[in-house]
């Protein structure tokens, strides 16, 4: 009946969670994002969370981009089938959900945290870099302006495949952080990577993180203009040293060279 329905939708509108002004809900949900993490794709986590509550709150998180900036990806353990056949249903999950981030976040620069530990892939020699790695790469590379830090936590030579990938559609890149799985955590290390840093790729960083070599060679005078924090382990000392000599507002380093072969 009209009446009756008049009467329910005036008893909503007089629910407490109604009478929030939007600028506090804003700085509510703010506060529901991880500080030190980054938001998990999950309806447990916010800002998935926070659309879940009611059509109100739905309404203000998808239209707030700055609760979309960053997310976690990759945590489930993944392998990929023998025949070589594409990507698993949970890695084309995290790449749909990185577009649907990507769209949400606006004009916003973006920041991922990428986990693969356990991925593997047959290498196939007729294949570019960007079909030999996650999807979620492919989505990096369509919306290349968009990228202010990236996390990439992959083993060996797909950690290899994906930082090329990177560096070649990141031109905005403020913090590279990558981990090679295929290192152990305690024990001697047998194999390294070893990372290569072009020119242009230096010119915004200011936070670097490589657990390998770094090779960089540069004809210019001042080559890391931004870099203020670096963190290399299992590195050379002569590779610590030349870029170290092209870093001149560092204000954090941490290296270690304590590696065998």
């Amino acid at each position: 009946m009209p009446i009756l329905k008049d009467t329910e939708d005036n008893e909503s509108s007089a629910l407490p969670i109604y009478r929030i002004p939007p600028e506090v809900t804003l700085e509510i949900f703010t506060r529901c994002l991880p500080e030190a993490l980054f938001p998990r794709l999950s309806v447990r986590s916010a800002p998935l969370q926070l659309s879940h509550v009611c059509t109100t709150w739905r309404n203000l998180a998808l239209r707030t981009p700055r609760l979309w900036c960053r997310i976690l990806l990759g945590t489930r353990y993944l392998e990929v089938p023998e025949d070589g056949s594409d990507y698993m249903p949970g890695a084309a999950l995290d790449a749909m959900a990185l577009k649907c981030w990507v769209e949400r976040a606006g004009s916003h620069l973006m920041s991922a945290d990428i986990r693969y530990p356990n991925y593997s892939r047959l290498t196939n020699p007729y294949l570019e870099a960007i079909h030999l790695i996650p999807p979620v790469f492919r989505v990096i590379v369509r919306n290349r302006m968009r990228w202010k830090g990236l996390k990439i936590s992959m083993p060996g030579e797909h950690l290899l495949r994906a930082c090329f990938v990177t560096q070649r559609n990141a031109p905005y890149l403020e913090t590279l952080e990558v981990d090679d799985t295929f290192i152990p955590t305690v024990g001697p290390v047998k194999s390294k990577i070893r990372i290569y840093l072009p020119d242009y790729f230096a010119e915004t960083l200011s936070t670097l993180s490589v657990p390998g070599g770094v090779v960089y060679r540069s004809f210019q005078s001042t080559s890391f203009p931004k870099l203020r924090n670096l963190f290399l382990k299992h590195s050379c000392i002569e590779e610590c040293l030349y870029l170290l000599k092209h870093c001149p507002v560092l204000v954090y380093p941490s290296t270690s060279t304590a590696w065998t072969t």
